[in-house]
């Protein structure tokens, strides 16, 4: 950081490099940081907590933690990088129990703008502790976390596909699910629509977990009721499940992704799906391009647990975490496709302020370039992320010379 400073370089910090903005993991006429040497996962002797190098990936993680039927907050992909996911917040399989992952970090190695490394947590540094917590690479570069360890060593759930024409009954399962989670913090799904050049028709896909490895939890009875078009329920390891899920995460593409979050309501999660399948019709798609959508429950329980600065607050949940991306292969139709998403971002986001179901929280690491998470945050939770900036960055190095990162 003392050379990047003193020749006054702008510069991009490289985890794992998952993000889908361009220039939030690599940069052009400047430096790009490379953290992927910084893998280390070394387990404590007392088994209670792991140290996790930001450059690691989550499967390295699991793996790991595996060999001592130990597991961790975490990704649910496996290929996703450490160190942008949690500094974002990171949603993971044990959400409704402990929060987001940044919440149950105990602490950051970071090194600040003038080269100097500090330790961040609870009783060292609370302010900065406080502010990495969701604040994004805008205070320093976190070259470790600490995490405690879940006795989890496997969990029960997998994929289920249904018709379309059963979604009603689907719709109605995601809300209550969403609404009941206080009823069973260990158990979560997500919703994911997909349509590519190979199926013309959209395809959806459940993926539930209980983490507990519990087959019979009630949270997905309606889900189990509906008939489906394929399963592949079972026990497995965290790691098991987070390869399989990376399955449909290829990389490689030129991704265009954006977010809102909104109301629990199965109404609007019909109105939204109509929406996508419009415009999954009208795209034309490159030989290996796909338009995808997920609904993420965001639950009262999980937000509870949060002392962050995300700003949320329980009162407003039950919400659902929305994330759109279309992927292509080919810088030509890189306008095109930018297009259709922003005017996909817009319909979406007309019928749900006509509804009164926007909610202002714009999940950062689903953010499109274009949009801007921290406004989401609320006042109180950005004037004070600027305080401990100006207080561990007082010349705004990771403001000015970092130009990928989202600002506030």
């Amino acid at each position: 950081m003392k050379v990047v400073v003193s020749t006054n370089s702008a510069f991009a910090v490289k985890a794992g490099g998952h993000s889908s903005v361009s220039g939030a993991s690599n940069i052009d006429e400047g430096v790009t940081i490379d953290m992927s040497s910084m893998s280390r996962v070394e387990v404590a002797h007392d088994q209670q907590s792991v140290l996790i190098g930001t450059g690691a990936r989550w499967l390295d993680v699991y793996t790991a933690l595996e060999q001592y039927g130990l597991s961790v907050s975490g990704s649910r992909a496996s290929h996703v990088g450490v160190g942008g996911y949690v500094l974002g917040g990171g949603f993971s399989w044990f959400s409704n129990q402990y929060g987001w992952t940044c919440d149950m970090v105990s602490e950051y190695e970071v090194v600040l703008a003038n080269g100097t490394v500090v330790l961040a947590s609870y009783a060292h540094h609370s302010d900065l502790f406080w502010a990495l917590r969701g604040g994004g690479s805008s205070f320093g570069i976190v070259t470790s976390f600490k995490l405690p360890t879940l006795k989890h060593p496997q969990v029960y759930g997998g994929p289920i596909a249904f018709d379309n024409n059963e979604l009603n009954n689907v719709f109605a399962s995601f809300e209550k699910l969403n609404r009941e989670a206080h009823l069973d913090v260990h158990s979560s799904g997500y919703l994911s629509f997909a349509c590519d050049q190979r199926h013309k028709e959209v395809y959806n896909t459940f993926y539930l977990i209980n983490s507990r490895g519990e087959a019979s939890s009630p949270a997905f009875a309606g889900f189990l009721k509906t008939p489906s078009r394929f399963s592949h329920l079972r026990k497995m390891n965290v790691s098991t499940s987070a390869m399989e899920i990376n399955h449909s995460n290829d990389p490689g593409y030129r991704p265009s992704k954006f977010t809102l979050t909104f109301r629990n309501d199965a109404a609007l999660m019909c109105d939204i799906y109509s929406i996508f399948t419009y415009f999954a019709g009208t795209v034309d798609y490159e030989p290996e391009g796909r338009l995808a959508m997920t609904f993420q429950p965001l639950t009262a329980s999980h937000i509870a647990h949060s002392d962050n600065a995300l700003g949320l607050s329980a009162k407003d949940a039950p919400l659902i975490l929305l994330s759109v991306e279309l992927r292509w292969s080919s810088r030509s139709t890189t306008e095109y496709f930018e297009d259709v998403v922003r005017r996909f971002y817009q319909t979406m986001r007309t019928l749900l302020e006509e509804n009164e179901a926007l909610h202002p929280f714009v999940y950062l690491n689903y953010a499109a370039r274009w949009q801007d998470p921290f406004a989401g945050y609320g006042v109180e939770s950005v004037e004070r992320m600027k305080r401990v900036r100006k207080m561990y960055d007082p010349d705004s190095v990771f403001d000015i010379l970092q130009p990928g990162a989202f600002r506030f």
